[in-house]
């Protein structure tokens, strides 16, 4: 499969597109940390769209994101619904060729990555009665109650392996001043899709 390469606009300002202001907000929060040199690649999950607003929807937010990237000057490649986005061809060229994994390629420090492998494989495994994430939402929970927790990790795009990580700490902070500074209304998306996150999880896996 080739990588594609959207031309450059003349344009410096990327956001100025009519088109990216009908993106989808999960999206552009996914973007725009790319955009800016805040992570190196991201993997847009197309795909659920379908299964959560419907095919037609799907099919609007896949010519948007096309004609978008077209004119991004960024690389990418689809598969199967998910586009793999990058500024540096390299990279995509070491995920089709298994060089790194899907987490490296987007950026996720390494102890997260290593940790929630680790997690899934004791929970495949029967080792663990709950995956990862049910894991790591749990310990979210008690450090709210405590009055411990960093309102920053709301801005996170991996399930980190500790809520004191200090290198998932600084990267929600950049995310979040990226998405601020360059779209506010991503920012307020992806701090509220990960609150609504925690509030599935107490209710669907509450002791």
């Amino acid at each position: 499969m080739f990588i594609k390469k959207g031309s450059r606009t003349k344009d410096k300002n990327i956001y100025s597109f009519i088109e990216w202001y009908k993106l989808n907000l999960g999206i552009r929060a996914d973007l725009v940390p790319v955009i800016e040199d805040v992570r190196l690649g991201a993997n847009i999950e197309l795909w659920k769209f379908e299964r959560t607003r419907g095919s037609q929807y799907l099919s609007i937010q896949k010519k948007y994101l096309e004609y978008y990237l077209g004119r991004s000057g960024l690389y990418y490649k689809e598969q199967r619904g998910d586009y793999y986005v990058s500024k540096k061809p390299i990279l995509l060229n070491q995920l089709w060729s298994r060089e790194i994994e899907t987490g490296e390629f987007c950026g996720y420090p390494k102890c997260c990555i290593d940790d929630f492998k680790k997690y899934c494989q004791e929970f495949l495994q029967n080792r663990l009665e709950k995956g990862p994430a049910v894991l790591f939402y749990h310990k979210v929970k008690e450090a709210i109650k405590k009055g411990s927790f960093n309102m920053v990790l709301f801005y996170t795009l991996h399930i980190p392996c500790d809520l004191d990580c200090q290198k998932t700490i600084i990267l929600a902070e950049s995310i979040k001043s990226v998405l601020e500074s360059r779209d506010i209304e991503a920012a307020h998306y992806l701090m509220e899709y990960n609150r609504n996150l925690l509030c599935e999880f107490n209710y669907e896996y509450s002791d």
